[in-house]
């Protein structure tokens, strides 16, 4: 037997050594890995339906103000009050309303997309 045969891998050089295979079973998800990732997924749903009803509680918050303020307009003529303070309290309440449903639509994509990137995150 040679020199060169009694050689082991080891002592050759890092081009010229055996390449390591991973086993087979490597790419294959375990048990435990499903368990996690399910897991996961349900915290980031918990945490888009909690952003969901915190937008829809700030949602009726808004909106019951902006009603309020229309029961107050209906009741100023009664109060003797001017027309144009009624008119800008009326614009006022627009403004409510509209300002209101512009942050409800953008808190729904906002959350929408936080969820989806965590998802897709891993």
């Amino acid at each position: 037997m040679s020199v060169q045969a009694r050689v082991t891998h080891h002592a050759l050089p890092r081009q010229h050594q055996p390449v390591r295979r991973a086993p087979a079973r490597a790419h294959l998800i375990t048990r435990k890995e499903i368990h996690l990732m399910k897991k996961k997924n349900l915290t980031i749903l918990a945490e888009f339906f909690g952003h969901m009803l915190t937008g829809a509680a700030m949602f009726v918050g808004m909106a019951l103000l902006a009603v309020g303020l229309s029961r107050f307009v209906d009741w100023l003529p009664f109060l003797h009050s001017s027309s144009l303070a009624a008119g800008l309290l009326h614009g006022v309440e627009q403004c409510i309303l509209f300002a209101d449903a512009v942050f409800f639509v953008w808190w729904l994509i906002y959350s929408t997309y936080k969820a989806l990137k965590e998802l897709m995150k891993d």
